[in-house]
Order: structure tokens, then C-alpha cells, then sequence
């Protein structure tokens, strides 16, 4: 698959995967999972849906951070049939992709880097 043509469907996945997630959220209360990157595989028939938990960015209570996070991975996963369905209804591809779901940490890593620079400099 080229470049281009990946990144654009990669694109119209994650549109429309907010979209089903937003959707089928409303069923539950749980705090609001938000999709931050989806990675298509070259085959086109997987994905991985990168997500993190609006809230629970800066926890600091890292177990319960840890058990809300793997709430949400269940949640997902019990989703992912809702979610392909309704690729399926909405998109035109030849393949729609099977999801594997992980917790992007980059938001959370790049907070805590921040907390260390801050803290090095009030030291100085």
C-alpha cells in the first residue's frame, strides 16, 4: 500500500472510529476515552487504535490509573465489533481492519518530562 493512500485511510479510519466510539459511549459512564492515533498495518487488515482517558491524564494514584485503564481496554475491546459494523456501513474499503487497542503515554510522558525540567531548574 503507498504512503499517501495509507495516511488517507488511516485518516477516514480514525474519523469515523471517534465517530462509532461517541456513539456507543453514551450506553456506559465511564470517563471520556479519547482516540489519539490509529495505526494501519501495510496488509490493511489490522489496526491499532491508540487512546488515553480524558481526567485521568495526571493520576496520582498510579493503581487506580492502572485500573481505569484497563476498564477502558475492556470496554473497547468488547466495542470493536459495534465499531467495525459500522465502518462497514460507512466506508467503501476492501478490508476492515481488526483493531488491537493500547494506551498512548506520550501525553503523559511529555508531562512528566515537563514536572523533571521544572523541577531541575527551581534546584538551580
Amino acid at each position: 500500500m503507498q504512503p499517501t493512500r495509507k495516511a488517507r485511510i488511516e485518516s477516514v479510519l480514525l474519523r469515523e472510529t471517534t465517530t462509532a466510539i461517541s456513539k456507543t459511549d453514551k450506553d456506559i459512564d465511564f470517563p471520556n476515552i479519547t482516540i489519539t492515533r490509529l495505526e494501519l498495518k501495510p496488509d490493511g487488515r489490522h489496526a491499532i487504535i491508540w487512546f488515553n482517558l480524558l481526567g485521568f491524564i495526571i493520576e496520582e494514584n498510579e493503581e487506580r490509573h492502572q485500573e481505569s485503564i484497563k476498564t477502558a481496554l475492556k470496554i473497547l475491546q468488547g466495542y470493536e465489533k459495534a465499531i467495525r459494523n459500522h465502518l462497514a456501513h460507512n466506508l467503501d474499503l476492501k478490508y476492515i481492519p481488526f483493531f488491537s487497542f493500547k494506551e498512548d503515554k506520550g501525553l503523559s510522558n511529555s508531562i512528566r518530562v515537563q514536572e523533571l525540567l521544572n523541577k531541575i531548574s527551581d534546584e538551580k
